[in-house]
């Protein structure tokens, strides 16, 4: 065959209009419209966009065409190229991937198809060195194993559409799959290749036919290779088949690669969230947390799900972490003391109320949670004067009838003294500082059994009452019976404040009912290095060590 030399290029940014008539070769990488003839050779580069009717010895498309065009010896067109118009030619070349839409008239006795790469046929056009006058990469090769133009035009025989001037269109990979036969066709030569399988995955979603995507997108064996589209495509078919719970470990697999992924995340809290699982709620605000850029919202919501969960450790943490301002507000402060509080951390709870009065003093909510955690840990003395200042800011609070209630009790008055304190559970059902002063009431009468009563109604309403323990152990002691209990209960009442005297002086009195003379009199000299001129603790030591001496007589 005889050779052309590429004689003619016209490039990038070159645009032109009319009849346009050469010979030889031409490579046109420009915009051009209007008529193209020629005996040669016409070469559409990947960047050419030609809009004419073309007449050619030979066309090669590897950009974008639209008209009717005939060639005398052959068309060849090249992957990602487009060609819409007629098409008039005795031998039709093309790469899969490329589009072509239109008729196609292919001569009788002269119609041929060929799918062997084309720069090939270049080379037996231009010649062996065809690849250095344009640039080697300028053609894309043939993709091996892949389905060729041939399979597809089988398909078109078949279908009676091709020959004698047939009508066919010649569309994209997705498109073609919409036809029965030509799907048929494809999954054949697809058997082997997982993009493929892929693309049989999209069509039947695009059908809404769940079940067989689902089957593809699991026999490409992608999801197993961690690709993150596939797994998100196996999640949403399956939650469209109504499988949400088998949608939710692949939902998780591309969480836990990609957690910054706000949709996923939303879709798995929200399961977890429907399904009451605390614990997958914080799992996956966690990962939302934590991830970079996370804002005040995401860590709010975590915050409330740690104190909900009561995993206040976490709460108080993560609030120190990431929620307090820099100083501390009191609304800030509060927060802490609430959390230090419910942690049972007495001390650093106290310290934190404080900063909270100095901050606003006259803040009676504050006050009386200061006085409550004193109380609860045993530092009655202290609370006392809290609920004074309670007192002195609103007369009719139940805490000063409770008051009133102690400054009777103080005077000897006990009978008025039970009066107010039921008076002010009256007002205020369970009222633990009022439950307290009837049991100290009555084991001042001497009535353990209804000191036993009132201590065991606070313990049913805060187990770790450091008051009601000790008074409890005391009534045991005093009593002699359920000596071992009173012993933890008294131990227990010292776990907030080790250094209470009046409650050393409790575990002493129930060392001594257990005959451990030894163990009383550490005791009670703990009580009195705190309190050296305590009057009763006196006459406490001068009791046991009494009773010591006579047993080692």
């Amino acid at each position: 065959m005889m050779r052309e030399e590429l004689n003619s290029y016209f490039g990038d940014g070159i645009r032109m209009n009319g009849v346009l008539k050469f010979k030889g070769a031409l490579r046109f990488d420009g915009d051009f419209q209007g008529e193209i003839q020629t005996e040669g050779t016409l070469i559409v580069g990947n960047l050419g966009k030609v809009e004419a009717m073309v007449n050619a010895g030979n066309l090669f498309n590897m950009g974008r065409i639209m008209g009717d065009v005939k060639a005398e010896r052959k068309i060849s067109i090249f992957d990602k190229s487009y060609l819409n118009g007629s098409i008039d030619t005795p031998v039709l070349v093309a790469e899969e991937g490329a589009i072509l839409q239109g008729s196609c008239v292919m001569p009788s006795g002269t119609q041929k198809t060929a799918s062997n790469g084309n720069d090939e046929d270049l080379s037996e056009i231009l010649g062996n060195n065809y690849a250095e006058t344009i640039g080697k990469n300028s053609f894309p090769k043939k993709k091996k194993g892949g389905m060729g133009f041939l399979s597809i035009l089988f398909t078109l025989l078949f279908l009676g559409a091709l020959g004698g001037g047939g009508f066919f269109v010649y569309k994209s990979k997705n498109e073609i799959l919409e036809h029965k036969i030509s799907r048929d066709i494809y999954l054949y030569f697809s058997k082997e290749n997982p993009d493929r399988i892929l693309k049989m995955g999209d069509t039947f979603y695009r059908e809404g036919n769940y079940k067989k995507a689902f089957e593809y997108y699991k026999s490409s064996g992608k999801a197993e290779s961690k690709d993150l589209a596939v797994i998100m495509k196996l999640a949403t078919t399956l939650e469209n088949l109504g499988k949400t719970e088998e949608s939710i470990p692949y939902y998780e697999t591309y969480f836990d690669m990609k957690p910054e992924s706000e949709e996923v995340g939303a879709i798995l809290f929200e399961y977890y969230s429907s399904k009451g699982d605390k614990e997958g709620q914080i799992r996956i605000q966690e990962a939302i947390v934590n991830r970079a850029g996370s804002g005040r919202l995401s860590v709010e919501r975590l915050f409330r799900l740690y104190k909900s969960d009561k995993s206040t450790d976490k709460a108080l943490a993560l609030f120190n972490e990431r929620l307090v301002s820099t100083p501390p507000s009191r609304e800030d402060l509060i927060v802490i003391a609430d959390l230090q509080r419910s942690m049972e951390m007495m001390q650093k709870a106290i310290n934190t109320y404080r900063q909270v009065l100095e901050l606003d003093p006259e803040n009676m909510e504050n006050r009386l949670a200061l006085a409550y955690v004193l109380h609860k840990s045993g530092q009655e003395q202290l609370a006392a004067k809290e609920f004074r200042v309670v007192g002195r800011m609103d007369s009719g609070h139940v805490e000063n009838i409770n008051n009133s209630a102690f400054g009777f009790l103080s005077n000897g008055d006990t009978k008025k003294a039970i009066e107010y304190f039921n008076l002010a559970l009256s007002k205020s059902a369970n009222n633990i500082r009022s439950y307290l002063g009837l049991a100290t009431s009555y084991s001042r009468m001497g009535d353990n059994e209804k000191t036993e009563e009132y201590c065991k109604k606070i313990l049913e309403i805060d187990p770790t009452n450091a008051p009601a323990q000790n008074r409890l152990a005391w009534a045991y002691a005093v009593g002699g019976k359920n000596l071992d209990e009173a012993e933890q209960l008294s131990l227990a009442s010292m776990k907030y404040f080790k250094d209470l005297p009046g409650y050393m002086d409790t575990l002493s009195e129930v060392y001594y009912n257990k005959g451990d003379f030894d163990g009383a009199i550490e005791w009670i000299n703990k009580a009195l290095e705190l309190s050296p001129n305590d009057r009763w603790f006196k006459i406490q030591l001068k009791k046991f060590t009494g009773a010591q001496k006579r047993a080692n007589r």
